[in-house]
């Protein structure tokens, strides 16, 4: 008898591990790596031109970035970014038509600078979703 329990006892814990196991394979990574991301619209660049990038406050320590641009634009759009405002350190073109760019890096400052420079003319739908990287220790 106590065989038996324990046998369905361990069965038990690993189906449970295995199900968890599965859930964060599935989706529930991601579901917790979206907690940390923000997005911002860009709709207008005659407008939005600059944006200001900061981490969330429960982040202490930033060692990462991560920025996923999507939408369309009829032009060419430069984008530059870096710690500091007006002090830019990354340049990306970004090629007209249909938009989807990811970009992964080090990143050891607690905000980011975009500037969005587009050709005369310039439309565009962008969205850019970002996360910073950082414990929160």
């Amino acid at each position: 008898m106590a065989i038996q329990k324990r046998f369905k006892t361990l069965i038990f814990i690993l189906l449970i591990i295995t199900s968890f196991y599965f859930l964060w394979v599935m989706g529930l990574k991601e579901i917790l790596h979206n907690y940390w991301t923000r997005s911002v619209q860009i709709s207008d660049l005659a407008i939005t031109k600059e944006m200001h990038l900061k981490k969330f406050d429960a982040q202490n320590t930033v060692y990462g970035l991560e920025l996923e641009i999507s939408g369309s634009s009829n032009r060419n759009i430069t984008l530059l970014f870096g710690p500091d405002k007006g002090k830019y350190q990354q340049e990306v073109l970004l090629k007209k038509g249909i938009i989807n760019y990811d970009f992964s890096s080090e990143w050891n400052d607690q905000d980011c600078f975009i500037y969005l420079d587009p050709s005369s003319g310039a439309k565009a739908n962008l969205k850019i979703n970002y996360r910073f990287y950082g414990s929160t220790k």
